[in-house]
This record gives structure tokens, sequence and C-alpha cells, in this order.
């Protein structure tokens, strides 16, 4: 896992290492978010947003075009106990996981960036590339919290061909941002930036398809057993599974987030600025003589 996260990190340095015109690092702050099975409604997205942070880098060639690298590190989380449905909340589970995402992201700005003096202050921008991220669903059981993926809760690490194969916890994802630059001045701007992700997982929360043989599962493992059925849990009963019903609706894949400001300070003055004062030093000479 942490040669895949290795490799990916040089691979978006390398993608960076060419010379540019315009040259920024910056700082992103923020918050994080999930879309999937654990999630209810707007309000339930809201109240499970998580502190997001990272750093970028961005280079420009042109005025309508830049390329940015960055990691960005946060959390995720969704829980039964947001929905008005009694099917959801007997249902009872949850989850919270860390997110760490590195990327690579073309950005088209809709005006020209960095701005002349008569130009616009806000600069609109749209922005995809590709993503890659780590994550590590949990859940808390009797005050004690466990990584969901190992204990196989879908039956992942049951013998038959009936279950799924373990998930991975490194996956890649394709971003979709936008948002509104402000230059400060030549040498800082800040932006306001709202962001989605498509995965090609339906794990982020560790529920993507059925209930296993929670007989056998409890054999294995009585804590993931525990862990895959929680309706007990919220009936103060037993409440047996049958093998093979819903768990999650395995027809559509999470997505994930980010959401927040960034400020950015240009390493190297644009050339075009310099080239502008350039010709304003050239022309103060030849007035003088």
């Amino acid at each position: 896992m942490k040669l895949k996260i290795l490799l990916f990190s040089v691979l978006c340095m390398l993608t960076l290492s060419m010379s540019a015109q315009r040259s920024e690092i910056g700082l992103f702050g923020g918050v994080s978010g999930y879309s999937g099975d654990l999630t209810h409604g707007f309000n339930s997205t809201l109240v499970e947003l998580k502190f997001a942070y990272g750093v970028y880098y961005r280079y420009s060639q042109g005025r309508y075009f830049s390329l940015r690298g960055g990691v960005i590190a946060g959390g995720l989380g969704g829980s039964d106990v947001h929905s008005d449905e009694p099917y959801y909340l007997r249902r009872n589970l949850d989850f919270t996981s860390p997110i760490v995402e590195f990327h690579v992201m073309p950005e088209f700005n809709i005006f020209e960036f960095p701005v002349s003096t008569t130009g616009h202050i806000l600069i609109p921008y749209i922005s995809t590339g590709v993503a890659g991220f780590y994550f590590n669903p949990m859940a808390e059981l009797d005050g004690v919290s466990y990584e969901l993926q190992p204990l196989g809760t879908e039956g992942q690490f049951l013998p038959g061909e009936a279950y799924p194969e373990p998930y991975q916890r490194f996956q890649f994802s394709i971003p979709f941002s936008g948002g509104i630059k402000l230059q400060l001045n030549p040498f800082g701007s800040i932006t306001l930036e709202l962001g989605t992700r498509k995965t090609f997982t339906d794990y982020l929360d560790d529920a993507g398809g059925q209930y296993p043989d929670l007989e056998v599962l409890a054999e294995q493992d009585p804590t993931a057993a525990r862990l895959s059925n929680r309706t007990p849990e919220y009936l103060g009963v037993p409440f047996p599974r049958e093998t093979g019903s819903s768990r999650a609706g395995p027809n559509f894949k999470d997505w994930y987030g980010f959401g927040g400001i960034s400020i950015a300070l240009n390493l190297v003055q644009d050339a075009e600025k310099q080239e502008e004062k350039n010709k304003v030093e050239r022309a103060k000479k030849k007035v003088g003589r």
C-alpha cells in the first residue's frame, strides 16, 4: 500500500517538474464529505462534514491554462441515525474514515489569470484530472474502534465464490472541481473551490452488497458478524438476516469531495508582468535622453 502511494507521489512530481511561466505553491483549508449508502439527504451530508487541509503546486502556461498537483487530507463519515426511514434506522450502520488524496488536475480559466490592471477581478475556473486516494472505514463497537476492511463484514474472507473479493483501500478517482480565483497582487492569490470525486468503489463506507452467512462469519470472527448486522443493537433483541439479503445498494458507486479556501504564493513573477516593467524602464530612459 505504501509503495503504491509513493509511486503515485513520484508520478505527480515528475509531471510537475517542467518549467513554467508562473509557479505557485498554496495551502488549502476546508471540509471533506461523502455520498453513498450511508448518506440520507443534504442535511445528513452537512452534519458529517470533516475538516480537510492540504498543499499544492500549480504552474501556468499562458493565462488560461494551468496544471495543479497536490495532496489533501480529511475525513469521511455517514450514519443511518440521520435517516427518517425505519428500514435504515433498523439497519443501524455507521462509519468514519480518513481520506488522503494525491491529484493532478488541469485548470481552465474563463478569463485571463493573472489579470491585467484592466481585467476581471474574480476569475471563474473549472478543472478535472486524475487522483489516487487512500481510505480506511472504521466503526465503533462497545467503545472500541475497529478497521472494517480486515474484518470482511460482507464475507470477503469466507470461502466460496458467492462472496466478493476484499476491496482495496487505495483507489483511483476522477475529480471535478470549480471555483473562483482572486488575485491579490502579482505574488499572491486566494481561491474558493468546491469539488467532487467519482470513485470506482462502493466501499468507502464498507457497505456495498449483501449480508453474508452470519453464523459462519460469527464462527470465524464474532466481532465481524456483529459489525455486519447491527440491527440487534438498535432493537435490543436478536434480528437474524437472511444470507444474500441486501445490506446496501450495489448499483451506484460512492463519491467524496472537498470544499474550501486556498492561499497561493507566486514563486516566480509572471514573465509578462516582468516584461511590462522592462518596457516602462526603457520608456523612462528614452524620455530621460
